[in-house]
């Protein structure tokens, strides 16, 4: 429990001192869109790499991963539909709703959880790899697709998609992991350095948008939008999950604790900073963020309750 009530201590911190940097100007007046395309095109691609380079690839398509899978795709998939069709949200917006509901903070709170909760590191790699490898780099080709442009220019937008840096690290990750081929040391050295910054950059940037985001993001979240994205990343997520494993896939009672558990993960700060680059619900990412990491932590430990 100790390790748990330590993941969420050092989110909260990272995100205090990133409140002071934007509150006191330490990077400037666009510190934090700089450091956010830092996080995305830099950072998070070469983590992708590294993690999945290292990572046979019969564990890319495992029945846990299969889990993780299935569950965002029901919970993602509910809020894509009633932002577009209830609602009547453009791409852009459902797709950055749907993420705020679903992408869990499975690095900087999903390890400690899973190694002084769950028992095991390993008990989290399933829901990062299917978040890295497949779900994000799909929600980074629809937030292309959604973009307000010309009929003839949305394939070309389409296809951009396809060569954002995410993407591309992560399938140079699972090339170099296919093929085995040899890496020269200083390279993973190299890219393990820029990818650590990933989880704590994110965090600084989410700190700093209660600063910078007032006025950088001029479309406000409704309690709506905010309560339903809360509710179904909080509640439905982790309900879903266990569902999924013990009566879908057959999971044991360790798996589906598992898988449980790490459902009720509060959304990633990733979601934030997608958010800044496409400057589209900044506000809705950064409070749904919020919202679950505090609910988070009642949700996690009657989880483990319940389980025993």
């Amino acid at each position: 429990m100790t390790g748990a009530l330590n993941g969420f201590a050092v989110i909260f911190v990272l995100v205090a001192i990133g409140y002071c940097t934007a509150r006191f100007r330490v990077l400037g007046e666009h510190g934090v869109v700089v450091l956010a395309r830092l996080v995305y095109s830099v950072a998070t691609p070469a983590l992708l790499f590294e993690m999945l380079a290292k990572t046979p690839m019969s564990s890319v398509f495992s029945p846990e991963v299969l889990v993780a899978g299935a569950a965002v795709l029901v919970i993602a998939t509910t809020y894509f539909f009633v932002a577009r069709l209830l609602w009547h949200k453009d791409m852009q917006s459902s797709v950055l709703g749907m993420l705020a509901a679903s992408y869990a903070n499975s690095t900087n709170l999903g390890i400690p959880i899973a190694a002084f909760i769950l028992g095991g590191q390993q008990y989290v790699t399933p829901l990062v790899l299917f978040q890295m490898v497949f779900y994000q780099p799909f929600a980074i080709m629809l937030l292309s697709l959604g973009k307000s442009v010309p009929g003839k220019r949305r394939l070309v937008e389409a296809l951009r998609g396809f060569a954002n840096p995410m993407l591309v690290g992560g399938l140079l990750g699972v090339a170099a992991s296919a093929t085995g081929l040899p890496r020269p040391v200083f390279l993973d050295s190299s890219l393990a350095m820029i990818g650590a910054m990933t989880v704590p950059s994110a965090l600084l940037v989410f700190g700093m948008s209660f600063v910078a985001g007032s006025t950088s993001d001029q479309e406000k979240a409704s309690r709506r939008e905010l309560w339903f994205a809360v509710l179904l990343k909080s509640v439905a997520y982790p309900v879903v999950a266990y569902a999924l494993a013990r009566f879908a896939f057959g999971l044991d009672m360790s798996a589906a604790r598992a898988a449980t558990v790490l459902a009720a993960l509060p959304t990633a700060n990733m979601v934030y900073v997608l958010a800044v680059r496409h400057n589209r619900c900044q506000s809705l990412a950064r409070d749904v963020s919020l919202a679950t990491t505090l609910v988070s932590i009642p949700v996690v430990f009657a989880i483990v309750w319940f389980f025993g």
